[in-house]
């Protein structure tokens, strides 16, 4: 534990899928079955769909802050990310 409190970046281009929570001005935390992580929103332009029990993918930097990870988004995509991804292209 003590080399992540010493790294604040963790991990840039994380991307992450859950049901956003808890949504303030700056921030939501996003929840996917037992697990949860405080998403930085405040750096976002939002979607018109963006709100509290909607799924969500973010691309971001995690970060330790204070001894949490926090996870800096730098994008947002509504939805099932199953439904944004590429057809595969038969032979």
């Amino acid at each position: 534990m003590m080399k992540l409190l010493a790294f604040p970046k963790i991990c840039s281009g994380l991307q992450v899928h859950g049901t956003i929570t808890n949504l303030k001005t700056n921030d939501c935390v996003l929840v996917d079955g037992n697990y949860s992580l405080t998403v930085d929103i405040s750096s976002l332009v939002l979607p018109d769909t963006f709100a509290e029990d909607k799924g969500a993918t973010f691309t971001g930097v995690l970060e330790m802050q204070d001894g949490v990870l926090i996870l800096k988004a730098e994008e947002v995509q509504m939805g099932c990310p199953s439904k944004y991804e590429p057809l595969e292209e038969s032979a």
